[in-house]
């Protein structure tokens, strides 16, 4: 019996800011896979992370990337937040 799964990638970072080359990223990895999820954090600070998530999002977005994948997470380097998410027997 064969079992198939949806595959996500998980493209995690500060995004500060996001850029073109992030875009591109991601729409490559968004070819490849079943669901491409942008995980990043609401941290702000100062003169290394200017950007909250709201602001980080709005950019994106603006860049061609759906709301729906850009999600906000405490901590985008630990993906447990988000394949939490998902039904481990067909993700």
């Amino acid at each position: 019996m064969s079992t198939t799964f949806n595959e996500i990638s998980i493209f995690s970072g500060r995004f500060q800011p996001p850029h073109a080359g992030h875009v591109a990223a991601w729409h490559w990895l968004n070819t490849r896979f079943d669901n491409c999820v942008i995980a990043t954090s609401n941290v702000v600070e100062p003169t290394r992370s200017p950007f909250n998530f709201s602001e980080k999002q709005a950019m994106l977005v603006n860049a061609g990337i759906p709301m729906g994948n850009v999600i906000q997470v405490k901590n985008p380097y630990i993906a447990t937040e988000i394949v939490g998410q998902y039904d481990p027997d067909a993700t």
